[in-house]
């Protein structure tokens, strides 16, 4: 009898984590879309079946305060830039297709490095902010569409793979910490992934991650 107790105790345990861990999920990406401005320019800028001369996934970008970090999609079509958010983040968040009419490109170098602010007509907070490299590529891709004059160069193979190396090294180190302190946070379990496996792990996914990236741009 106490050990069905137990069992059922653990069972209901670990289902208010996922119940919780559901709700923490949809409510983040509802706050995600909101901050950003998202849901307004996605009713502006309904995306539309038109193939993409360039598709790149698993981009960067800043937008309304909020760091989007390798959720981004971008797509270069004829009549505009189609913009999407991985689903794990804005679950909510409709993939848009801006048209280039509306689009407008602003150089700005930060702390972190050059950027391209991409700026909708429509409302304040509705820049996105992306690496200068990432302008370049979809500049190029775009041509004559682009909305802005800039004189377009190829990236060195050199700085691609450096600017991979130090994504992989922040990844890591951001995920074997994740591994490591959330189990022993919310796990009622004595028993936990040990910091070799979950440094090991981390390095392994994060590496995926940079070789498609690099793959991309090679």
């Amino acid at each position: 009898m106490v050990a069905w107790l137990s069992s059922w105790q653990t069972l209901l345990t670990w289902a208010g984590f996922a119940l919780a861990f559901a709700l923490g999920w949809c409510f983040l990406g509802w706050i995600v879309g909101l901050d950003t401005g998202w849901y307004r320019l996605a009713r502006r800028y309904p995306d539309r079946d038109e193939p993409a001369l360039l598709d790149l996934q698993r981009q960067y970008g800043r937008m309304g305060g909020l760091r989007l970090g390798g959720v981004l999609r971008f797509g270069v079509c004829d009549s505009g830039l189609r913009i999407g958010l991985h689903w794990s983040v804005g679950p909510f968040c409709k993939t848009m297709l801006v048209p280039w009419s509306s689009l407008s490109v602003v150089r700005k170098r930060g702390r972190w490095g050059r950027s391209a602010e991409l700026s909708f007509d429509y409302g304040k907070r509705t820049v996105l902010a992306i690496p200068e490299h990432l302008a370049n590529r979809l500049g190029r891709a775009a041509a004559s569409r682009w909305p802005e004059d800039y004189l377009f160069s190829a990236e060195m193979p050199e700085k691609i793979i450096a600017r991979a190396f130090k994504r992989w090294f922040g990844s890591t180190a951001v995920m074997a910490s994740a591994l490591i302190i959330l189990p022993r946070m919310l796990s009622p379990l004595d028993e936990y992934i040990t910091w070799y496996w979950a440094i090991t792990l981390a390095a392994l996914l994060a590496a995926r991650a940079c070789y498609l990236e690099v793959r991309q741009h090679l």
